[in-house]
């Protein structure tokens, strides 16, 4: 070991002496800065789990590059890559036995499957670029799954994800009031490493029949979309430390952190994750993960009836606005999702078994009439799955997805008949309807096209306890 040591610090001084006169002070120290914290995760690996699940949220924000690059490279996948090589030389020095088991098992088949599917697809591009987030996503379940063998490291890493995502939603809301009119203009920077910084867009889609664009929040994510369901994902988390706290501070910053995440679901814009957010807090009602007495329940109602005061006008434009769904004014975006999935329906009934190839987003605009994307999705991630690898790749995509939600009941059910594991049992409640919110989210968006990290470190998580 003392060799070891000596060894790295000739090589990180000789480094740090060449680099010193080619870059800025600044680079400098942040590159040497680097090597301190590659240093400490690699004798602390479970140091790494910590800012793996740090960086989940800085999604756009910790890119380097842009979203339509076939090789993406982020922060979040080389802290990954880093704690994942930790834990594995940990592991082969001190004898520690590796953790697959179903789920990362079937998934590593599904992701087999995928790449084979790609030497045929007629989006080769696409392919590359979602057989590289399936990889990301495999590796990640596996540290997860591997490197947290402690109740006290799951909660830990828990609330490490959560105070990050909470720091994000306050930048976002910051962005939104206080950034005036500079904001991300149109498709054009969606996903853009140029404009990583900005977290509202201007929304000037045709399909909702809006005179001019609408404001949304996409957070520290490329989309609107992406960062309400990683918000969503959050909230019955956010519910579960509200159960659990032991003192009259953190009842309240749990319970402020929930109105931090709630906001920003409401400042996305999105339907589907306002309306998927009513329905997570209904689900830890009815699990009981909050108990609701009639003092709570007429509380929540005269603070949501507040709050909608706050609500900005561009949210009831186009969200919260019925009268434009009993007009008809709405209608653009529902109907055109419907030509998606009989689109969708129809191309995969066109190869059944083997899909069209992982990625591929160019079937779906060619079979609607009219569409002026050249690449898009079906906007349903069951029928998307389906088209792309046909019905041997669904199946090991949802029997993976299966299996991974299935542990969070198996070990709720577990923790519910030992004693004293009372907080671990609601922990595992508010996995379950963490994950299952994103199938539901799945019905009208590509959901697990999208880097939801979060939801597959809740699943990893359900797995390792």
């Amino acid at each position: 070991m003392p060799l070891l040591a000596a060894a790295c610090g000739l090589v990180a001084g000789t480094t740090l002496a060449l680099l010193a006169g080619q870059t800025s002070p600044l680079a400098a120290a942040a590159i040497m800065a680097g090597l301190v914290v590659a240093g400490a995760v690699m004798l602390f690996p479970e140091l790494g789990l910590l800012l793996t699940a740090f960086v989940i949220p800085l999604e756009r924000v910790g890119r380097l590059t842009d979203d339509n690059a076939v090789q993406t490279l982020s922060l979040m996948r080389f802290v990954g890559m880093l704690a994942l090589g930790a834990f594995l030389l940990h592991a082969l020095l001190k004898k520690w036995q590796l953790r697959f088991g179903g789920p990362i098992l079937l998934y590593g088949a599904y992701f087999a499957f995928g790449v084979l599917t790609v030497l045929f697809t007629s989006d080769r591009e696409g392919g590359m670029r979602t057989a590289g987030q399936v990889a990301g996503n495999l590796a990640f379940l596996f540290l997860v799954v591997n490197i947290v063998r402690s109740w006290r490291l799951a909660k830990l890493g828990a609330i490490t994800w959560l105070a990050a995502s909470v720091l994000a939603g306050t930048w976002t809301i910051y962005n939104w009031h206080f950034s005036g009119g500079d904001r991300i203009v149109g498709e054009q920077h969606i996903g853009s490493t140029s404009k990583r910084f900005k977290a509202t867009m201007d929304d000037d889609s045709k399909w909702d029949k809006l005179e001019g664009a609408v404001q949304r929040a996409q957070g520290t994510t490329s989309h609107p979309a992406v960062h309400g369901i990683n918000m969503v994902v959050t909230l019955p988390f956010w519910v579960y430390l509200f159960r659990v706290a032991r003192s009259p501070w953190a009842r309240g910053a749990a319970a402020a952190s929930l109105a931090i995440c709630l906001y920003n679901i409401f400042l996305t814009n999105t339907r589907a994750a306002i309306l998927l957010a009513a329905v997570v807090l209904a689900l830890t009602a009815l699990r009981r993960l909050v108990e609701i007495t009639p003092g709570r329940l007429v509380a929540g109602l005269l603070l949501a009836t507040a709050g909608l005061y706050f609500v900005p006008e561009d949210v009831w434009t186009r969200v919260l606005d019925l009268s434009r769904y009993f007009s008809g004014q709405n209608t653009g975006t529902f109907g055109l999702r419907l030509q998606f999935w009989d689109a969708a329906l129809e191309g995969a009934s066109r190869n059944p078994w083997l899909g069209h190839g992982m990625g591929n987003q160019t079937i779906v605009p060619a079979l609607v009439e009219g569409a002026s994307p050249t690449r898009i999705s079906a906007h349903n991630e069951y029928l998307n799955m389906l088209l792309e690898v046909g019905i041997i790749g669904w199946v090991l995509m949802f029997g993976t997805v299966f299996l991974l939600v299935r542990s969070s009941f198996r070990a709720a059910w577990l923790f519910r008949t030992l004693p004293g594991h009372e907080e671990q049992y609601w922990f595992m409640v508010a996995s379950q309807i963490a994950l299952i919110s994103a199938l539901l989210y799945g019905v009208q968006v590509d959901v697990f096209h999208f880097p939801l990290k979060p939801w597959w470190f809740v699943a990893g998580l359900a797995v390792a306890l």
